[in-house]
């Protein structure tokens, strides 16, 4: 009972008015309750043995030390390219390795500085000011 006829696939008008819950069809289903509880196929078969997916939010490299860890990777990579395809594929892997546990552990406990002056309510200057001072020994 939802279809209309004429309706749109898609369209612009719920951006510049909100209110507008029946413009198009995939604004229309994106909205239902059913559609709003359902999960990403990758994300349901990550969780059907049992693991769980944790996403972190959009333009926040911060609070994910993978991206740290993959950041120093890819300067090794760099570093220690000769710019040819099979270069790169002997380079890859020893660039992944190239990164000690120390630093991706360190990457992680940064990481958690973040997440901890967040979820203290901290945002911008301040945030960044605490986890510079933010120490294993004392927080602030």
């Amino acid at each position: 009972g939802l279809w209309k006829e004429g309706i749109l696939k898609d369209c612009k008008v719920h951006k510049s008015n909100p209110e507008m819950v029946d413009c198009c069809a995939l604004y229309l289903l994106a909205n239902k309750p059913d559609f709003l509880s359902d999960h990403e196929l990758i994300q349901q078969e990550i969780e059907k043995p049992g693991y769980k997916v944790i996403c972190y939010p959009k333009f926040h490299p911060e609070l994910n030390y993978i991206e740290m860890y993959w950041g120093a990777a890819k300067r090794h990579a760099r570093e220690n390219c000769d710019y040819t395809w099979k270069g790169l594929q002997e380079n890859v892997p020893t660039a992944l390795n190239s990164v000690p546990l120390e630093m991706i552990r360190k990457h992680t406990r940064h990481s958690y500085q973040w997440m901890d002056v967040y979820r203290k309510g901290l945002t911008g200057q301040a945030a960044e000011y605490a986890v510079k001072k933010q120490k294993s020994h004392h927080s602030i």
